[in-house]
């Protein structure tokens, strides 16, 4: 999900923005060598749960995304949905 949301500039603005409101920390992308760096990822995406599925959410309903960007967060959305 970091690796969708951090692509788009435009969409990482409105995730940090919401993030900032609501006082939560941003996703942040998982390390693979520092265990404190991989737990710190993992507790801001528990903390943000909520948020980052609302932005996901917001994407979908959202009439000026591509099609193909929408296409992109319903697999996200499907592939979480099955675990």
């Amino acid at each position: 999900m970091y690796l969708f949301l951090s692509a788009s500039p435009r969409i990482w603005a409105k995730l940090t923005y919401v993030s900032d409101q609501q006082n939560l920390a941003v996703i942040k992308r998982l390390s693979e060598t520092r265990w404190s760096a991989h737990a710190d990822a993992v507790h801001a995406f528990r903390i943000g749960y909520q948020l980052n599925w609302g932005v996901l959410d917001e994407i979908i309903e959202d009439s000026s995304e591509k099609a193909e960007t929408k296409a992109k967060v319903a697999g996200i959305i499907a592939t979480c949905s099955k675990n």
